[in-house]
């Protein structure tokens, strides 16, 4: 994200992330208006959106600006990863009143659903010394008499 009282070049795209709606928004910086003064000097930046013929002023965004589209990507992936772990957290803490009431764990469930993945390619190894398995494209496990 970059200050709005940043130096952009004229040409340049730049991207807005609304403050109103998840949305972002390319622009291109159109005009370079500098007002000097006895007390200062004032930079403002004109710019137009794709498909507007109006112009604006860059300082009236109601938005964050980035100077490439990467940095917003990562900016709203990191707000993203933060609202999502804030969900995680408030259901695991929801979770804790089931404590004491036979909760299976996840990892217990891995384990036992490991363990009968295990049985069955043990099975399927034994069976195979008589006959040959082939597995069909749908998953199912098919006896092959190859002695014929």
């Amino acid at each position: 994200m970059t200050d709005k009282n940043e130096k952009y070049s004229v040409g340049q795209v730049l991207y807005i992330v609304s403050s109103q709606k998840v949305s972002v928004y390319p622009i291109q910086v159109v005009e370079e208006v500098i007002h000097k003064r006895l007390d200062g000097e004032d930079t403002t930046y004109i710019y137009k959106m794709p498909g507007d013929s109006n112009t604006f002023k860059l300082s009236d965004i109601d938005g964050e600006i980035f100077v490439t589209h990467n940095d917003a990507r990562n900016t709203m992936l990191k707000r993203a990863e933060n609202v999502i772990g804030t969900l995680i957290e408030k259901a695991v803490n929801a979770g804790s009143v089931f404590k004491g009431h036979n909760i299976v764990s996840a990892a217990k469930v891995i384990n036992e659903k490991n363990e009968v993945k295990k049985t069955n390619t043990h099975e399927e190894l034994k069976e195979s010394a008589d006959r040959s398995l082939v597995r069909l494209p749908d998953g199912t496990l098919a006896k092959v008499n190859v002695k014929a």
